[in-house]
């Protein structure tokens, strides 16, 4: 039958906003199981590059954006400010990239 396999995808949650995402390169364990474990990122800020470690993950999901997985990633980290910060981490599977988005 034509489409059958699209259930097998999961719901899509429609398209994923772009305008405040932020390529950031991610330290990342992998266990045994597979289970993705987000330690720190870099990302860069002028002409600087900025180190948050380590990173919290409060809450982690699995999405479909307009067909395109990604693996969400709720956190905080605690800046040089000493002031605690909440962000997303976007894992691209197809791409292999992530990407930060600063909770407004």
């Amino acid at each position: 039958m034509f489409g059958m396999d699209l259930y097998e995808l999961g719901p899509d949650h429609g398209e994923l906003h772009s305008w405040n995402q932020q390529e950031v390169a991610v330290d990342c364990w992998f266990t045994s199981a597979g289970r993705m474990m987000p330690r720190r990122m870099k990302c860069r800020e002028g002409d600087q590059i900025l180190t948050i470690d380590p990173i919290t993950v409060l809450k982690e999901e699995e999405n479909r954006y307009a067909g395109v997985l990604v693996h969400v990633f709720y956190c905080k980290a605690q800046l040089v400010s000493g002031t605690n910060q909440e962000f997303s981490l976007l894992f691209y599977v197809e791409q292999c990239l992530w990407k930060a988005c600063l909770k407004s």
